[in-house]
C-alpha cells in the first residue's frame, strides 16, 4: 500500500514544515531597541470648536505626557485623581511629566 495514502502520514508531511516555519519566528533574535534613545514626536491638532467656554469660544486645553516606570497605577486611577494629584497617585512610577497648554 502507498504510504502517502494515509491521511495521518500527508497531513504530517504538509503540515510539520509549516509549523516549524511559523515557530521560527517566535524565536527572532532581533535585537530590542535602546529606550533610552527612543524619541516621541507627539502633533495634537483640534477643532476650534474643542472645549467650548460659556460664549461658545474654544477654551484652552492641559495636555500632560507622562513617562512612567510602570502604568499599573495610570490605568487603574480615575481622571480626577489624575488630574488633582497625579504625582502622589503615580508616586514611584512617574519618571517625567510634562504640561502642555
Amino acid at each position: 500500500m502507498n504510504e502517502w495514502r494515509n491521511p495521518t502520514r500527508w497531513l504530517c508531511a504538509v503540515a510539520m514544515p509549516f509549523a516549524l516555519l511559523l515557530l521560527s519566528g517566535c524565536g527572532s533574535s532581533d535585537a530590542l531597541p535602546d529606550l533610552e534613545s527612543q524619541r516621541l514626536d507627539l502633533s495634537v491638532k483640534a477643532s476650534d470648536k474643542v472645549n467650548p467656554d460659556n460664549q461658545k469660544k474654544a477654551a484652552p486645553i492641559e495636555i500632560r505626557v507622562y513617562e512612567l516606570k510602570n502604568d499599573a497605577a495610570f490605568t487603574t486611577a480615575d481622571y480626577w485623581s489624575l488630574h488633582d494629584n497625579d504625582k502622589s497617585v503615580l508616586t514611584d512610577d512617574l519618571v517625567r511629566r510634562d504640561s502642555f497648554i
